[in-house]
């Protein structure tokens, strides 16, 4: 069995981040935001409201990148750091991505980079974690905030993807990861949450000490 794994970020510097056919650096989905003014003008102070697209040939490229890993691997896992920091919310691009990566190939898309759990969509019977929290961070600001975190497990059979879970986790006081039980006290709230934030996007249930994640589940879309 071959596994194939890619990694990009979309969370990316505008100068000297990014790698080109000359210098190196990270794989980036670049991503333009666009502000649009909100209905009621005439309240001073009010939020614009915001759009998310991926930048067409950098979504090409990631397209292209994954049909060609997908005819040499039996699971393909792609990770993404996305999203903005303490915020749970799905932005419009990461549904983008995500379903781009599923369409082209990818059999498992993990996101992290908002430093929080988010909602866990199943999109073509393909799980997409959009936020695995901080799994594991040793730094030390977050050394007594955002310690939770998701483990995913992923069973394949016969090559292909058989079951798919997660356990909740919490760092303790040495930063080093420690799974909840997904039934009682924190690990209970931590499942609370991402079920929350999931709503239909996903049937998740608990056996065990692990969450199943249905393959059953299609979503068209995911909520905004």
């Amino acid at each position: 069995m071959k596994i194939g794994f890619l990694s990009y970020a979309c969370t990316v510097f505008p100068y000297q981040h990014a790698a080109t056919d000359a210098v190196p650096g990270i794989a980036s989905v670049r991503v333009d935001t666009y502000y649009k003014p909100v209905r009621n003008l005439d309240k001073p102070g009010m939020n614009m409201e915001t759009t998310t697209i991926p930048q067409p040939e950098e979504l090409s490229r990631m397209r292209d990148d994954i049909r060609s890993l997908r005819a040499k691997a039996d699971v393909v896992i792609v990770s993404y750091h996305w999203g903005v920091s303490d915020h749970q919310p799905l932005l419009d691009y990461q549904v983008t991505v995500a379903h781009e990566a599923v369409e082209a190939g990818a059999d498992v898309i993990m996101g992290h980079g908002n430093h929080l759990v988010a909602a866990v969509e199943t999109y073509k019977t393909k799980p997409i974690f959009y936020g695995l929290g901080n799994f594991a961070f040793d730094r030390e600001k977050m050394r007594n905030r955002l310690k939770e975190g998701l483990a995913v497990k992923v069973d394949v059979k016969n090559n292909k993807l058989d079951r798919i879970s997660f356990l909740p986790l919490m760092r303790d006081e040495a930063s080093n990861p420690v799974f909840l039980d997904p039934a009682t006290g924190p690990g209970a709230a931590v499942f609370r949450q991402v079920k929350e934030l999931t709503g239909n996007l996903s049937a998740l249930k608990i056996e065990g000490k692990e969450i199943i994640v249905s393959a059953g589940r299609i979503s068209a879309t995911a909520g905004r």
